[in-house]
């Protein structure tokens, strides 16, 4: 099912406030960057092995606080969320003000690149190799 424009917009801008909202909650109250605390992943919780995206919250904390390295530590997944949380709402808004569709656009070629079954072969490995490196952190 394709989204529409308006649609696609409010779920990355929804999902963009409700990533907020948790690197807000988890900054300072439940763990703090360096800790090796689990925070809340129901892989993790339920199965004990990390899921491929255990440490993605800690690594967009070390993004925002500008180390670069301890972010792509805890999690190299963190490289691309940070910017689906700070470049894109900001796209987005500007497509909005200017009533322009320059996002859906571009989102279409990416979704439409990522079907190909040699790109979707190879971020899915890309995917596996980070599951193996939170293995391999021991956590």
């Amino acid at each position: 099912m394709q989204l529409n424009r308006n649609r696609l917009y409010l779920f990355f801008i929804l999902s963009a406030v409700a990533g907020y909202i948790w690197l807000l909650i988890n900054s300072g109250t439940r763990f703090s960057p360096s800790s090796a605390e689990s925070g809340i992943c129901f892989i993790k919780t339920v199965f004990g092995i990390p899921c491929p995206s255990c440490g993605s919250t800690r690594s967009l904390i070390h993004l925002f606080q500008g180390e670069i390295a301890d972010a792509i530590r805890w999690n190299p997944l963190g490289i691309v969320l940070f910017p689906v949380m700070t470049i894109f709402p900001l796209w987005i808004l500007f497509d909005w003000i200017s009533k322009r569709s320059s996002f859906y656009h571009f989102y279409r070629r990416v979704e439409l690149f990522i079907r190909q079954k040699y790109v979707a072969t190879i971020l899915v490995i890309l995917l596996i190799a980070n599951w193996v490196w939170n293995f391999y952190k021991g956590y």
